[in-house]
């Protein structure tokens, strides 16, 4: 984790992170949640009396976070409030993600004639573009409908994050906000069209594995049974549209009156009325979302506070993820509403709600443990611990005469059963197991498997075989051999070999390995100390320092070869003589050489120097080198080489001086310089040049006030 304070034009004043020693980050928490769609950061950063000033400019409120989190995600927060305790010695800091400019952004009342609005329906995108003009903020991922279009009205302002929310909701999809940040700048600032945030990628979480806790919160508070429904107001009405004289009964939901209700809600909580307001003038919309809101009141409303070890790094706000038993089968699952993780104290705690029990197929274990959370009471009850134990009995029917352990004990015989059952433990003391359940695939696996038979030959030899079958073993003595439907199909000894003698098989001694052909007679490559893959002819021979010559590669095609020594030099070389290259050094240090020469018999067509540079002429053996120091607003050296007609200049970190523009900063002597002006180019830099003059001066060009350190190298023709 890495925070980059700034202020508040962006402008860094500096960074932390905890990954570096004496970091002042004490603690840290970034919280999302999937309804107000905005992330908050709080921080405990510690200052001593060299630091307070300078983190007080830091982490004054209006101020801005960069921030790359472990999730790979960049943020960008905006610090609200920031608390100096001087007992402590550290600042408390509140920041929210840069979502606030838009809570800070006005929405008025929707459509407004007297403005130009439009009753006309519009699509989602549309009205998200007209809420977010002005922002800086943009679209980014969009799943929305281009052909769903509604006609919105709005009676209220709103701040525009809240205007979008809404919006959002009456098409059934959902938003959140993104940044993309190049070079500690904000280049772009996204709201993005949801479908539905989060994914299902199949996380599951194991309770005694991932989970240390789960706290269950159950309330009746929003509890509803019947709603009492208004929409907006018709042009012309005289009041807003009810269900009045509209009919509808699909067996639980029906509509009396000016009511929607829940037959079975009500016959198990009686009629607990509410009320439901939805801005719409069509009856069936107004239906439809009423019945919408009454299933998720109709019932004891229930989320999951969950303590995650170790958790994935693949899970969001959003995600859906799923809760296991001890024996795998999944009997929660639900979507993720809430997010707080801390990267110091390596925690994560999610939120979990609308969860859906399953029982069709799960195992009796299963289910009895979902019953044990359906008769939690409503007080909060905090799982513990969660133990799998273990039961070996000698009845199919019951778990009796065995004795139960938390470690899976060894199947003896077909004669022994496994069983299994679950103990939760709570933090009140109270505890709940599950029913015994015969683990049948242990115990089918167990019975099933095929079993083995050890004997003695009368040579002494051990023969391992499946129970009656012989001609199917492994035997053991001087050598192993592996018999298959009576034949040896497999040697191993001192001199391994693999396969049939007379099939393509490889062969393993002291000396090295072989590989045979498949009539078992050719050689088609061995591998030892020496190297050589390919048969005769074709082949690569890796010889590693053999005696007398240094490290050397040959590969050699049907007469043609390839020829690698690592003596210096690399030297590759065709055995047709019509084309030779060589290539001789590496580094700055020693000028590198890369001379090609393609010949037609005994004569010379052409000369290709370092991929680029094509002279005729001499080539001289020898290379001679020297250095000339820099000056007038110039250290360090440059160094130059020369083999025949060929020189190189070198500066290898030299350094130019502020403002050495059109200065001669060194001089080349004679028999080096080149024939005419040489542009040196320069890494490093990219407002400085410098020239290699045929009087043999180097001038510079530097505009800069400050000192610049530089890298550069240029080849040409010096003629002596």
């Amino acid at each position: 984790m890495i925070l980059y304070f700034c202020d508040k034009k962006l402008n860094v004043y500096g960074c932390m992170s905890n990954q570096l020693p004496n970091s002042p980050i004490e603690s840290d928490q970034l919280t999302k949640d999937i309804d107000s769609t905005v992330a908050t950061l709080e921080l405990t950063i510690d200052y001593t009396a060299q630091t307070r000033a300078e983190l007080e400019q830091w982490t004054m409120p209006g101020c801005y976070i960069l921030m790359r989190y472990d999730d790979g995600k960049d943020y960008v927060f905006q610090i609200i409030d920031a608390e100096l305790d001087t007992g402590n010695m550290a600042i408390e800091v509140t920041a929210e993600d840069a979502g606030l400019e838009l809570l800070n952004v006005e929405c008025l009342i929707y459509p407004d004639e007297e403005q130009g609005d439009t009753k006309d329906p519009q699509t989602l995108t549309w009205y998200v573009s007209k809420w977010i003009k002005g922002s800086g903020f943009e679209i980014g991922v969009n799943e929305s409908s281009s052909t769903d279009k509604k006609a919105l009205t709005f009676d209220s302002e709103q701040t525009a994050t809240e205007r979008l929310k809404e919006v959002a909701s009456k098409f059934e999809m959902e938003v959140d906000y993104s940044f993309a940040i190049e070079g500690l700048k904000i280049t772009h600032k996204y709201v993005n069209i949801h479908k539905k945030i989060g994914t299902d990628n199949g996380v599951r979480l194991y309770a005694g594995r991932n989970l240390s806790s789960i706290t269950v919160k159950r309330s009746i508070e929003n509890l509803a049974t019947c709603l009492l429904v208004y929409g907006s107001t018709p042009d012309g009405g005289l009041g807003p549209l009810t269900l009045d004289g509209y009919v509808y009964n699909d067996g639980n939901y029906y509509v009396d009156g000016h009511y929607v209700k829940s037959k079975t809600a009500v016959e198990k909580w009686g009629v607990i009325t509410r009320t439901f307001e939805y801005d719409t003038t069509d009856q069936q919309t107004l239906l439809s979302e009423a019945i919408k809101e009454l299933k998720t009141r109709a019932d004891v409303e229930v989320n999951y506070e969950v303590d995650v070890v170790d958790a994935p790094e693949n899970i969001h706000v959003g995600d859906t993820v799923g809760i296991v038993d001890d024996a795998g089968g999944l009997y929660l699952s639900a979507r993720i509403l809430k997010m707080e993780r801390s990267i110091i104290d390596h925690s994560t705690k999610l939120t979990i709600g609308n969860y859906l029990i399953k029982t069709a197929g799960l195992s009796a274990t299963v289910q009895d443990m979902a019953k044990t959370f359906q008769i939690m009471k409503s007080s909060t009850k905090v799982v513990s611990d969660v133990q799998q134990m273990y039961c070996l009995s000698d009845s199919v029917d019951s778990s009796s005469g065995g004795t139960w352990t938390t470690q899976m004990p060894e199947l003896m015989d077909d004669q022994h059963y496994l069983w299994t059952k679950t103990v939760v433990s709570y933090t009140d003391g109270y505890t709940s197991e599950t029913t015994p359940v015969l683990a049948a695939a242990i115990n089918g696996a167990a019975n099933t498997a095929t079993r083995y038979v050890t004997a003695q030959t009368e040579s002494g030899q051990i023969l391992v075989h499946p129970e009656g079958d012989t001609k199917n073993a492994v035997l053991i003595g001087q050598d192993v051999q592996i018999i298959r439907n009576g034949t040896v199909v497999a040697t191993y000894s001192d001199d391994v070999r693999i396969g049939k003698a007379d099939s393509a098989h490889a062969g393993i001694t002291e000396s090295g390995m072989a590989v045979y052909s498949a009539g078992g007679a050719d050689k088609v490559a061995e591998f030892g100390d020496r190297v050589k893959i390919g048969g005769t002819e074709n082949y690569i021979e890796l010889i590693p320092n053999p005696s007398g010559s240094e490290d050397s590669l040959t590969i050699c095609t049907a007469g043609k070869y390839i020829a690698i020594k690592a003596d210096g030099d690399d030297v590759y070389n065709t055995i047709t003589g019509k084309h030779l290259e060589f290539s001789v050094g590496d580094n700055l240090t020693e000028e590198p050489y890369n001379i090609s020469i393609d010949s037609h018999g005994a004569g010379i067509l052409g000369i290709e120097i370092l991929g680029a540079l094509k002279a005729s002429g001499r080539i001289t053996s020898g290379k001679e080198s020297t250095e000339i120091a820099l000056s007038n607003g110039a250290s360090g050296s440059i160094y130059l080489h020369r083999k025949g007609d060929i020189a190189s200049v070198y500066i290898t970190g030299a350094k130019l001086g502020a403002g050495t523009v059109n200065r001669t900063i060194a001089t080349v002597p004679e028999g080096w310089r080149p024939v005419r002006q040489t542009a040196i180019p320069i890494d490093g830099s990219s407002d400085a040049l410098l020239f290699l003059n045929s009087d043999g001066t180097i001038s510079c060009r530097y505009n800069s006030s400050t000192q610049r350190q530089i890298w550069g190298r240029v080849t040409y023709i010096a003629w002596a």
